[in-house]
């Protein structure tokens, strides 16, 4: 849903020689760090969470319900991270304006 305005935003204040760079770069890190590692990330504390609740239940073995819960509690994770984002995200967008009247100047 933000995308959009991401895009724009990072058009708006880099200097046009440099928007390609700085997509290429926003790209490089969005998806180097979310889409690359995101999912594995997520694996990982899910199997870490589904090995502590069959651990809580005394049980020996991890079964489908002990894999849902700790896929349940790792996928908590999303909404704290989105959370983040938009905190990011508005404080990037109390220096916009400061930002794109310091391009406009520079060009």
């Amino acid at each position: 849903m933000y995308y959009g305005l991401v895009y724009a935003s990072i058009q708006d204040i880099v200097a046009p020689a440099l928007r390609g760079t700085s997509m290429a770069i926003y790209f490089l890190v969005m998806y180097l760090g979310g889409a690359s590692w995101g999912t594995l990330i997520i694996g990982k504390m899910s199997d870490r969470f589904a090995l502590h609740a069959a651990h809580l239940a005394g049980a020996d073995k991890i079964n489908e319900v002990f894999k849902a819960i700790g896929l349940q509690q790792a996928l908590l994770a999303i909404p704290v991270l989105s959370l983040m984002l938009a905190a990011v995200l508005w404080v990037g967008s109390r220096t916009i304006g400061r930002d794109m009247e310091n391009q406009q100047k520079a060009a």
